[in-house]
């Protein structure tokens, strides 16, 4: 066990990460209906941040302290190999849920999550934005600007790798997730699923695979981990191993996800259709052979004399700057139309800037590389510049962490309400259904009443009066004789 500042830095956000989480735990603990509230959702939001840089530490910590500290070279990569075997198995994880989600049919696509999902989504796999800004200034920072400036740091190097590996899952991760929701057609096009989503996602695999290219192509700075001693099957090395067979595996499991997709019949065009899915193939295939042809050819003269591991240094920055401006037009269009930006919004745009002006950095500084040759070194002044860029994107890059964790509250305070919205109407439904009943049961009682009278009325009528002829007759006599006595009596 190395104990160094970042193993101390770890145990430190452990505690404070535990102790949170307890706390609010405790606090709600007897909380029969858990609505969102702000001091428990600031809280939270604090203690997944704090997350993000425990994993940030641990990379550092698993590149550089712990290899040194062990004397095997391969025992001493075990955190960083148990670190990439952990997102692996998330996304298999969320690999399996969307081929349960597929043969259970569409209708069951949008079921209730588990309650895995207040922790992790696993619906969304890992394409999120705070894995998506991570992965990129992990990779481009790290395995692209550091490793080529200090060169002599081996760290770096695999900082670099792991980077790359998360930008490609993310990547693929998104595209997954697109497969998952239900397509949706918006007029503005800054809103639709090609705006959105599509873009993101093959700019963060972009990233990762010419990440990953840069660090495996001859340059000066490569000659000393990709011609390693540690050679495994084939004559490959075993991180070149590892690299083609992951790439093969993401390669099938991208056209099963493709042919498998849930909605095909419903995304509207051919272009919406195939032109998503395509570039991500197309993408993986130029890696895989750009990767076996490099392997064939490669001699050990060849990493001095070339900057084909800069050149794609250079390509990756642009890619990432692709997605951080990308982003920004979106967000800065739908300001300009709608005159409506909200908080996280707004720190998002302006992530976007500062993660741009560091890439820019990068980008000038391998420029410079390349220019000078086999004769350039890292001068005081460039050391400097670069530190100086890494600043503004890894204070952007922060920023995006913290802004992606308040976007996770926002979107939960928005699902309950509509969930509350959506209630109050079901109940004012069913009130009213049940109104509907009560006068039907009211009219139909009123109508069985009618009927009931009409049908006894015959039967209450008087009977008809008849009279007796003879005993009318009889007295119209009596009468008379009464009336003719009176004459004879006078």
């Amino acid at each position: 066990m190395a104990i160094t500042p970042a193993f101390w830095i770890g145990i430190g956000l452990i505690i404070a990460i535990i102790t949170i989480f307890v706390v609010l735990a405790i606090r709600y603990r007897n909380v029969a209906v858990r609505r969102w509230r702000k001091m428990q959702g600031l809280f939270s939001t604090i203690g997944y941040f704090l997350m993000a840089l425990l994993v940030i530490d641990l990379i550092y910590y698993a590149s550089f302290d712990l290899p040194k500290a062990v004397g095997d070279y391969k025992t001493g990569f075990i955190l960083f190999d148990i670190l990439v075997g952990f997102v692996l198995l998330l996304y298999v994880l969320s690999f399996f849920r969307f081929l349960y989600l597929r043969k259970q049919g569409a209708q069951n696509i949008q079921a209730m999550p588990p309650r895995i999902s207040r922790v992790w989504n696993w619906d969304k796999a890992l394409g999120g934005t705070v894995l998506a800004d991570t992965a990129n200034a992990i990779g481009v920072l790290g395995g692209i600007g550091a490793h080529t400036l200090l060169s002599n740091l081996d760290g770096w190097w695999w900082v670099g790798q792991f980077g790359a590996l998360m930008a490609i899952i993310v990547g693929i991760s998104i595209f997954q997730r697109w497969l998952l929701e239900v397509p949706q057609a918006n007029g503005d096009w800054w809103l639709s699923d090609r705006a959105t989503v599509q873009a993101s996602s093959i700019l963060n695999i972009l990233v990762g695979s010419l990440t990953l290219l840069s660090l495996m192509l001859p340059s000066q700075s490569n000659s000393s981990h990709v011609i390693a001693n540690d050679v495994g099957p084939a004559g490959l090395t075993w991180i070149e191993l590892f690299w083609f067979i992951l790439i093969s595996v993401l390669l099938i499991i991208t056209i099963i996800q493709f042919v498998a997709d849930p909605y095909r019949p419903q995304r509207q065009g051919a272009p919406r259709k195939y032109a998503y899915g395509i570039s991500i193939l197309v993408i993986f295939v130029l890696t895989l052979i750009t990767l076996i042809v490099f392997q064939a050819t490669a001699t050990t003269s060849d990493y001095g004399s070339t900057a084909a591991g800069d050149v794609l240094g250079i390509l990756a920055g642009f890619a990432w700057i692709a997605a951080e401006f990308w982003s920004f037009i979106l967000i800065s269009v739908g300001w300009r139309r709608r005159w409506a930006i909200n908080v996280p919004k707004y720190l998002t745009w302006e992530k976007n800037i500062w993660q741009v002006t560091g890439a820019l950095t990068i980008i000038v500084f391998l420029s410079a590389k390349i220019n000078r040759g086999s004769g350039w070194s890292a001068s005081e002044g460039w050391t400097i510049a670069f530190v100086i860029g890494a600043s503004f994107a890894g204070f952007g890059t922060l920023r995006g962490i913290f802004v992606g964790l308040m976007n996770r509250f926002f979107k939960e305070r928005e699902e309950q309400r509509q969930e509350a919205q959506a209630q109050q109407v079901l109940q004012i439904q069913q009130l009213e259904r049940a109104v509907d009943v009560a006068n039907l049961r009211r009219q139909n009682l009123v109508q069985a009443r009618i009927q009931q009278l009409q049908q006894q009325q015959p039967q209450q009528q008087p009977p008809p009066l008849v009279v007796n002829q003879a005993q009318a007759h009889g007295g119209n006599q009596g009468g008379g004789n009464q009336g003719g006595g009176n004459p004879g009596g006078n």
